[in-house]
């Protein structure tokens, strides 16, 4: 016999709930459905226990998808509703063009929840806090949506404690061919280069420093004859000329290219991700104002930091192999309880916890944070690298179901 208390009313609801893997909602999740399945519940859970309540049903029905409450299920539901106050916010997003070519990003429903797509696809989770803003785990800032009624919203504001860089609505077929354009950009710039050697009088025209509106910075100088650059918050390296304006690094699907005017370069261009980003020659003050957040972000990933004890059977959840760029990926194993990383063309080191979702190297000043769904398993991970948040997609089991 069941003996009233909020206990035992707790224990009817997660036995069940506990004991089944957690569900996903539908595309278009309908708040009438769930209420007819926590009646059907509630007439499941009576046939054991005449005293159990509707509350109790709904929070069972809560909890095989993931939410801690039937109030916290509802709201999802309500934001989630193709007629719902989120719905205003789906669509594509696209920068500045004079500053970024390529760059479409997107917002989309997917099983119930709201998703951010980065140019070239990638797709990382939005939280909602329910106040105005939407949140990507691991990542600095918050985004908001400006809208002048109840229609779509006309721009997505990235807000950094920086700076806040804005990207205007554009239509899906702009949107659509853009994303073609940054994966077959992508697929250029990760192909093999050849180097074609130049004078030394060539490579003065692009001695400088170079600075966007988003925040990247970079230093270019001459040593032994090379072109090296720094970009802010990382080491030099050098980049080798494969034309006269176009430079490549060896060690990853970079390239940069300058434009000139006057026997000097005013301006270059980033190619990286299958994304175009113009930096315009600065002076070093200027440089030094533009990455103050990076400056800052660099300082707290630098900082020591000591290992904590944790429970080691959820490392299984992060294991897999991430998505860097079109020529790196980010392989996580676990090992006798200890967590490990290997990145395409680096060895593979131990990354230590700080947290239960947060992990460091100690080879490196550099740390990782893993974000989970509501099952625990991780959807992508952040590396926290060079004052920078780089977010990187889980890629799907390539293992065949037994």
């Amino acid at each position: 016999m069941r003996t009233p208390g909020a206990t035992e009313e707790r224990s009817v609801v997660s036995s069940r709930s506990a004991a089944a893997a957690v569900q996903h909602l539908p595309e278009r999740p309908s708040l009438e459905h769930l209420k007819h399945q926590a009646r059907r519940r509630l007439g499941e859970l009576r046939a054991l226990d005449a005293s159990v309540k509707l509350v109790e049903a709904q929070l069972s029905i809560a909890r095989d998808y993931g939410f801690a409450s039937w109030r916290a299920l509802k709201a999802f539901v309500d934001r989630a509703s193709p007629d719902g106050p989120r719905a205003s916010w789906l669509g594509f997003y696209r920068h500045d063009p004079r500053i970024m070519t390529n760059a479409a990003v997107a917002v989309v429903r997917h099983e119930g929840r709201l998703w951010f797509e980065t140019a070239t696809g990638e797709r990382l989770e939005l939280r909602d806090p329910g106040d105005g803003r939407a949140l990507i785990s691991g990542l600095e800032g918050h985004f908001t949506f400006e809208a002048d009624g109840p229609g779509p919203a006309r721009a997505l504001l990235h807000h950094r404690a920086d700076r806040t860089v804005r990207l205007e609505r554009t239509d899906a077929a702009t949107g659509k061919a853009m994303r073609a354009a940054a994966r077959a950009s992508e697929a250029d710039q990760a192909r093999p280069r050849v180097e074609v050697p130049l004078p030394l009088e060539i490579l003065q025209r692009y001695v400088g420093h170079y600075a966007s509106a988003v925040g990247v910075a970079l230093r270019t100088g001459i040593r032994y004859g090379r072109l090296i650059v720094q970009v802010a918050g990382q080491p030099e390296l050098e980049v080798i000329p494969e034309s006269e304006t176009r430079f490549f690094y060896r060690q990853l699907p970079v390239q940069l290219s300058f434009l000139v005017a006057e026997d000097r370069a005013t301006a270059l261009i980033v190619h990286q991700n299958g994304i175009e980003q113009r930096l315009d020659r600065v002076s070093a003050e200027e440089a030094e104002q533009a990455t103050a957040g990076i400056r800052e972000r660099l300082a707290e990933q630098q900082r020591p930091r000591i290992p904590v004890a944790i429970d080691r059977a959820i490392l299984g959840r992060y294991v897999g192999r991430y998505r860097v760029d079109a020529a790196r990926t980010l392989d996580v194993t676990a090992e006798d309880g200890r967590l490990f990383i290997e990145i395409t063309g680096q060895p593979r080191f131990e990354v230590h916890p700080e947290s239960e979702r947060r992990f460091f190297w100690t080879v490196v000043a550099a740390q990782i944070s893993f974000v989970a769904d509501t099952a625990g398993a991780a959807t992508h991970a952040v590396l926290h690298q060079n004052g920078r948040d780089l977010p990187i997609t889980r890629l799907p089991d390539e293992r065949t179901p037994a």
